[in-house]
């Protein structure tokens, strides 16, 4: 509860609680204003905060800087920059649910995260990205099974705080999977299907920014919070999780 003074005497006006972060299934938190290591203002290690997943810079060229996004801690990454997690296990339940607190510059390809060290040619993969160099740009989510891959897209607010929300669930539609991403307030539909995997996002590296081992394109903007979920949330919790990143920072709502 928070409560403020608007200077009248004996006037308090008392604002409602801040919606809580949906906790259950919830795998891994990353959020820039904790577990950040750094040294002369660039990060060498991010940890989360449910499990203890430390994403690290393997090198000192691939360290984002300190930033401040609306007043809150975050991350800058300027291209080159990327931090990564050896392992990221996210095949227990064969459903997952991926949300992203960014910024992206008004220009450039970026790749806000990549699950596997090369996205373009593994199976059993994801990539969230954030594409201004499409004649239509958007923001876009996939996934790759087998030798195919599906994915979906919206368009991108340019320079805003956008909280962007990968759903995939390989147990839906009788087993054919499916994919939704929201952006926002904004949501694809009908959901894409995608064919389910044997082998499902085990214990593979998770990329944030520029995919450091192998080259790609690497993020441009401020990002302060990865939440990952192993479970498909609901349309209901999704929209529990937008109102309480909303209540901390500025999501372009409509």
């Amino acid at each position: 509860m928070r409560a403020f003074s608007l200077h009248n005497p004996g006037f308090v006006a008392i604002l409602a609680t801040a919606a809580a972060l949906p906790l259950s299934n919830l795998y891994a938190h990353w959020t820039a204003g904790k577990g950040v290591a750094s040294a002369g203002g660039l990060v060498s290690q991010w940890t989360d905060q449910i499990s203890g997943l430390a994403a690290y810079a393997p090198a000192p060229g691939y360290r984002p800087s300190l930033a401040s996004l609306g007043g809150h801690p975050a991350l800058l990454f300027s291209g080159a920059q990327g931090l990564k997690v050896d392992a990221l296990d996210l095949s227990a339940t064969k459903a997952m649910t991926i949300a992203v607190v960014i910024r992206a510059a008004a220009t450039g390809a970026t790749v806000v995260l990549e699950h596997t060290e090369n996205y373009n040619s593994t199976p059993n993969a994801f990539a969230i990205a954030t594409d201004y160099t499409d004649a239509i740009p958007g923001l876009t989510a996939s996934v790759r099974t087998g030798p195919g891959y599906q994915g979906r897209t919206l368009p991108a607010p340019t320079q805003t705080d956008t909280l962007l929300v990968f759903r995939y669930d390989a147990t839906a539609g009788g087993g054919d999977g499916s994919v939704m991403l929201y952006a926002n307030d904004a949501v694809t539909s009908p959901a894409i299907s995608v064919p389910p995997s044997d082998e499902w996002l085990i214990n593979a590296a998770l990329h944030i920014g520029s995919r450091a081992a192998t080259g790609g394109f690497g993020l441009n903007g401020y990002l302060a919070d990865i939440l990952v979920y192993r479970a498909a949330l609901s349309d209901a919790a999704i929209a529990t999780l937008r109102a309480a990143l909303n209540h901390q920072y500025t999501l372009n709502l409509s």
